[in-house]
């Protein structure tokens, strides 16, 4: 592999942001979901940004890092999409 777009979970990871994007899009327009959205957006697209920096550094340590930052965000969106459950924004 040559670029961390070969990687399949930078796609898989890519495929999520662009589901939450679609979700966020249908977000009632209100102050509190803008709020939401902003921070579900960030969250999810920090893990496939955290996979194509460590890569790009391809150092034990260093990488392994970077993945955990990933594994982080990836869990912060996880906690993001059971608040919009519990508020209704989904299903």
């Amino acid at each position: 592999m040559n670029d961390f777009r070969d990687l399949i979970v930078w796609q898989k990871a890519m495929g999520l942001f662009e589901d939450v994007v679609k979700d966020a899009e249908k977000f009632p327009n209100t102050e509190v979901s803008r709020i939401i959205s902003n921070q579900v957006l960030r969250s999810v697209s920090s893990v496939s940004a955290n996979i194509a920096e460590g890569y790009g550094r391809r150092k034990g340590k260093e990488y392994e890092q970077y993945l955990y930052i990933s594994r982080g965000s990836a869990n912060e969106s996880i906690d993001w999409y059971e608040k919009l459950k519990r508020l209704n924004y989904i299903s």
